[in-house]
């Protein structure tokens, strides 16, 4: 005979395997900028405070980043940075700040404004603020820049939000742009942000990177303005921001990324875990009950 208390410890076991199961959904990670001095910082998400990591150099002393205009993560979770002068990009070690470079890149347009890698396909895309305006790839073995699309909006930065849709923005004005990479990168103005009971613009923006996913679109900012530096942008109509503060004490912080994964669309279990472990519990409930009647 198997005791109640038997077939609840084991019901439970059942359940908890169940929850196990359920994915997770993402959570925010750690956020990272980049000055135009050459320096990698890791930034404090809850008041902009920065603490240096150390200059951008190669395994050999060299720097490879000594104006550090962007930074991104690629889909696998390793953090890549560019030089805006030069082009030049590499894979940095969030530890240490030493970077692994490309190649000198060959086609390099002007001003590299911006990059960010397209959470599906592991494309690196970069903005050209100046020279020759546009959207380019950068080959991820060569360093080598393709054009895919010229422009004449001066994007100071861009990032894929947690959704996967691309964003852009303008320093100077702060306008924001929804940016189309399927549809030949065509752009749409979603206006400035707007700070909420003020109606103030947010201006000043060199950078923009992913903050979280959920129910609206959310966007870490750095701004120029004062006593702004870090802020949270919310994509919407209109979109708002609010400030968070720091950024200060160094160089001019110019480019950020957040060691961000894309979330499964709900932390409900589908069907098919439900099923699997249903059936552990169900296995786990039957080897207990036959291990009993053993034991009788």
């Amino acid at each position: 005979m198997v005791r109640p208390t038997s077939i609840l410890l084991w019901t439970v076991a059942a359940v908890a395997f169940a929850l196990a199961c359920a994915p997770n959904a993402a959570q925010a990670g750690t956020l990272f900028g980049c000055d135009t001095g050459g320096t990698l910082y890791q930034v404090d998400p809850t008041n902009g405070a920065l603490t240096p990591i150390g200059e951008m150099r190669d395994a050999y002393g060299t720097r490879i980043i000594t104006f550090g205009s962007s930074l991104a993560f690629d889909p696998t979770g390793v953090l890549w940075g560019v030089d805006g002068h030069t082009g030049r990009v590499g894979m940095i070690d969030t530890s240490t700040a030493q970077v692994t470079p490309l190649p000198v890149p060959t086609g390099y347009p002007g001003f590299i404004s911006g990059i960010t890698f397209d959470p599906d396909t592991g494309a690196l895309y970069a903005v050209c603020e100046s020279g020759n305006q546009g959207f380019y790839q950068i080959d991820l073995t060569t360093g080598a820049y393709t054009l895919l699309q010229t422009t004449t909006l001066s994007l100071a930065g861009m990032t894929f939000s947690g959704n996967g849709a691309l964003y852009g923005v303008v320093y100077g004005s702060g306008e924001l742009f929804e940016i189309d990479p399927d549809a030949g990168f065509t752009t749409v103005s979603l206006g400035p942000a707007i700070m909420p009971g003020t109606g103030q613009a947010m201006v000043g923006v060199p950078e923009l990177t992913v903050y979280g996913d959920g129910p609206g679109v959310s966007l870490y900012a750095k701004s120029d303005m004062p006593g702004v530096g870090l802020a949270t942008v919310e994509i919407g109509s209109p979109s708002t921001w609010s400030i968070v503060g720091g950024l200060t004490g160094y160089n001019r912080i110019d480019g950020m990324a957040c060691s961000m994964i894309r979330s499964a669309p709900s932390a409900v279990p589908e069907p098919s875990t439900l099923a699997l472990s249903g059936g552990m519990g169900l296995l786990m409930l039957l080897a207990g009950w036959r291990r009993r009647k053993r034991a009788v």
